[in-house]
């Protein structure tokens, strides 16, 4: 661990899980209490699902704008115009009393994080291939997502703690972390302009290997990136009505109490945390490359049946604990295979393209897969949801073949 940071120190990549550790302890911050400071600010539920609607539609909105500023104007720029937007959406959630000023806020926090969804993980990528140094991608990205799990579990403890009492605290400390990201970034994000000679060489090269992420984005997407959108598409469609509606699954069916819900969550986080570089190379020692995220896609669809099918509440409760590391897993190891198939010419908006294609899947699944909850018992739900996570292993396996077979 020590050699590996070491190595990503000298490649400067360090910042990467150090912004996403910063920026999950502020989201952590908010997460147990935004709702109950809307409430306590005499807003409905109706009001409150709008403004988490609005947060929602925002993203969709802005995901693929800030995909092209960000590959256009820079990563960097995209980078601090996010930790800008959320600094001044937690000043405008500080002094809001209504409705309206909620809602600004909302859009400001959806724009702030498309404007990093493609942009930071796309820098750290580009200054690797440009070190030497991406045979640490897989690495790298693994390390963000532990720190993002690490820094919300350190969130949420501190703003449960601060928010029974000191709820409008919370809200200055996210701000103020948002100021210390946005100077942080400002001085560790660095980027190396490209000559035209440069991105000549990017486009045959790429262009040899079958992907067309090159030109223009409307031209840009061969078979594989389009069977890698669906995938994307189809997985979130699956894991996001499991990742919204265990809590009531559990709370209503399984009888669980909201303490044992609320540890249940940190237990999660912390395994990713612990275990999830061991685990990964666990399963890549065992599982061609080929085969991996087909394999991780089909043990996560067992793990989602296991939820519904388990007699007893402990049996339950592990399945849902393996699903969730499972998902650990499983996001580093797509990102990483989208980032195998792009240039950097367009990383960023490509990057917020699949974003947004996972942002549609859930928004569209919450919904559908709600009603069949309502109108065919909640363990439906998980049946259809395994269903749609298996059926995204078939189409990877297709992708494949496609590859191989011309």
């Amino acid at each position: 661990m020590v050699s590996l940071w070491l190595k990503n120190r000298q490649a400067r990549t360090v910042s990467y899980p150090i912004i996403l550790l910063l920026m999950n302890i502020g989201a952590g911050l908010l997460a147990p209490v935004l709702a109950v400071y809307f409430r306590e600010s005499s807003l409905g539920f109706h009001e409150i699902g709008l403004i988490m609607s609005v947060f929602e539609l925002s993203m969709f909105i802005f995901e693929i704008p800030t995909g092209v500023i960000a590959d256009q104007w820079g990563r960097r720029i995209s980078v601090l115009f996010c930790f800008g937007s959320f600094a001044v959406a937690g000043l405008v959630f500080y002094v809001s009393t209504d409705t309206a000023g909620f809602l600004l806020g909302s859009v400001l926090q959806g724009f702030g994080y498309t404007c990093i969804s493609g942009a930071l993980q796309a820098w750290v990528v580009d200054l690797l291939h440009e070190t030497k140094k991406k045979d640490l991608i897989p690495s790298t990205i693994l390390d963000g997502q532990q720190a993002k799990r690490g820094g919300f579990i350190v969130g949420s403890i501190i703003g449960g703690y601060l928010g029974m009492a000191y709820i409008r605290y919370n809200i200055l400390m996210y701000t103020a972390i948002n100021v210390a990201i946005f100077f942080y970034a400002s001085i560790s994000i660095k980027e190396k302009p490209k000559d035209v000679h440069e991105e000549r060489e990017e486009r045959k090269e790429y262009k040899r290997r079958g992907v067309f992420f090159m030109s223009r984005i409307p031209r840009s997407i061969g078979r594989s990136a389009l069977i890698l959108f669906m995938i994307a598409f189809f997985f979130e469609s699956s894991a996001a009505p499991v990742e919204e509606f265990w809590t009531v699954y559990f709370a209503e069916v399984r009888g669980t109490s909201v303490v044992y819900l609320g540890w249940m969550l940190a237990i999660s986080n912390a395994l990713i945390v612990l275990f999830l570089k061991p685990a990964t190379h666990f399963l890549k020692d065992r599982v061609s490359d080929k085969w991996f995220i087909p394999s991780v896609s089909v043990l996560t669809a067992l793990s989602v049946l296991g939820i519904a099918v388990s007699a007893g509440w402990g049996m339950a409760a592990i399945s849902f604990l393996t699903f969730r590391f499972l998902i650990g897993i499983y996001e580093p190891a797509f990102e990483t295979r989208i980032n195998d198939m792009i240039g950097s010419r367009h990383r960023a908006t490509v990057l917020s393209l699949y974003n947004m294609a996972g942002s549609g899947g859930e928004v569209i699944s919450v919904v559908g897969l709600g009603v069949a909850a309502e109108w065919w018992g909640m363990n439906s739900l998980f049946f259809i949801c395994a269903t749609g996570m298996i059926f995204t292993a078939f189409l990877y396996k297709g992708m494949i073949f496609l590859k191989e077979n011309g």
